[in-house]
């Protein structure tokens, strides 16, 4: 996972998915994270493969650039 910060309230993210055992197809993931003014706001991650990559960027994020990669069952894979 890469994060770059591109401005005070703008954060692009990377991320790749994993090519080595164990591995699967990701599947109704998000990215969770709160915005400047504390609205939580939620981007759905398409099906990715093993290998793949996905880049976007957070809008208006946190000043902690804070966000977390949710699994389909609610729990968190990953914070930042």
């Amino acid at each position: 996972m890469k994060v770059q910060r591109i401005d005070n309230s703008t954060a692009k993210i990377q991320i790749r998915v994993k090519n080595d055992i164990p591995e699967y197809t990701l599947r109704s993931y998000k990215i969770q994270y709160y915005t400047i003014d504390n609205t939580l706001m939620e981007i759905a991650l398409p099906v990715l493969k093993p290998g793949d990559t996905y880049a976007t960027e957070l809008k208006h994020v946190n000043s902690g650039f804070a966000f977390k990669i949710i699994r389909p069952n609610g729990f968190y894979v990953t914070k930042y």
